[in-house]
Formats: C-alpha cells, structure tokens, sequence
C-alpha cells in the first residue's frame, strides 16, 4: 500500500482509504491493488489503464452486491 496513503474509519467502523479510491472498503482497496497489479504486470497495461478498470472492475462488483442485497 502507498505509505502516502491515509486510512480513514467510518462511523460504522469500517475502514476506508484516502487518495482516489476514498469510498473503497479494506476488501475493496486490497482487491483494487490486486486487480491492478495482475493488469498490469501479467497483462502489460500501462499503471494508469490498469488502475482505471480494477476501479471499474470493483464499482461494478459493487453495484452487483448492492442488487443480490435489495433482491
């Protein structure tokens, strides 16, 4: 993890990270960094194209949990 990176906890006590990805949870940022690391080193993305789809990948991911939860 960026050491530039600020950890910052909800109310609810759940733990989310400052920087571009503020509204991600520990799971989510974990699986972001995951994500981006294996785009862009097994796949070849540039850093920057990697980072942008895991954040994709992880707001769709997302979205999905939220609709299996409302259903």
């Amino acid at each position: 993890m960026n050491s530039a990176m600020k950890i910052i906890t909800t109310m609810s006590g759940q733990a989310v990270f400052g920087g571009a990805e503020s509204s991600f949870s520990a799971t989510e940022q974990e699986l972001f960094e995951e994500r981006a690391a294996i785009m862009e080193f097994d796949a070849g993305f540039p850093r920057k194209k990697a980072e942008q789809l895991a954040r994709r990948e992880i707001l769709e991911r997302r979205k999905l949990q939220d609709l299996l939860r409302a259903g």
